[in-house]
């Protein structure tokens, strides 16, 4: 289930790009009548109008819908890489900026696993090391325990 008040809220205030050219349109042809540049639209050249405007506001929502769900994807994996989720892997089946971003977020996904892996990779390497040097130094305090035993 899609959250609509997330995606919406993650628009850019969305709503003012819906709103914005359907009123620059109406002021726009207000302002050539009240300049005598046109004559007042009859009903089927304002229903003509209206229906324009509504196919566009149609598009507008319909990008909008899609450009925030590829968001809120981006912003749910980039949320589990944060969390220490480092498996998790962005969709980069979007174009332009979004797909850009996706690339880009699994490349630092990708870097910081194979950071953590460096970092298991040397720890494993130093308790090792330690480990060799703990039981060196127990076969050299055994020894010494011998030596003052004997002495």
């Amino acid at each position: 289930m899609l959250n609509w008040q997330a995606i919406w809220s993650k628009r850019f205030h969305a709503w003012v790009w819906l709103l914005l050219p359907v009123l620059v349109f109406m002021v726009l042809m207000r302002l050539s009548i009240a300049l005598g540049l046109q004559s007042v639209p009859d009903a089927a050249e304002l229903s003509v109008r209206l229906g324009i405007s509504l196919i566009c506001l149609g598009l507008g929502v319909l990008g909008i819908y899609r450009i925030g769900r590829a968001y809120e994807q981006l912003s749910y994996v980039a949320r589990n890489l944060v969390n220490g989720r480092l498996e998790s892997r962005a969709s980069t089946h979007w174009w332009g900026v979004t797909g850009e971003l996706a690339r880009h977020l699994n490349a630092v996904a990708k870097m910081l696993a194979q950071h953590r892996d460096h970092q298991d990779q040397m720890v494993m390497q130093t308790t090792t090391r330690l480990r060799l040097d703990q039981e060196r130094l127990q076969e050299l305090n055994a020894e010494l325990r011998h030596a003052l035993k004997s002495s």
